[in-house]
This record gives structure tokens, sequence and C-alpha cells, in this order.
């Protein structure tokens, strides 16, 4: 993630693997919507997320 969020121009804050309805969740700080949107459809793209 730390890579992909370089990508966009984003910083790559933390993750944390939880337990229950979600596997894990990741902090990314971005300057924009569109970095995060960007980040979002290269996660979907490689059906890394749904």
């Amino acid at each position: 993630m730390k890579t992909l969020a370089d990508s966009v121009g984003a910083k790559f804050i933390d993750y944390s693997i939880t337990r229950g309805i979600y596997d894990f969740w990741i902090l990314i700080e971005a300057d924009n919507y569109d970095q995060i949107a960007a980040i979002d459809l290269k996660a979907k793209s490689a059906d890394t997320i749904d």
C-alpha cells in the first residue's frame, strides 16, 4: 500500500490487522479527493479490494 500511496502523491501513515467485519484498515494522508479516488481505482483494478 505504501507504493500505491506514493504513486499518486499521497502519504501512507499506518495499517492494522483487525478481527471482525473488516480484515484490516489503512490510514493514508492525501491532499485531495482525487488522490484517494486514484488509490481506490488502482486497488480495485488489481482486484485487491471489492
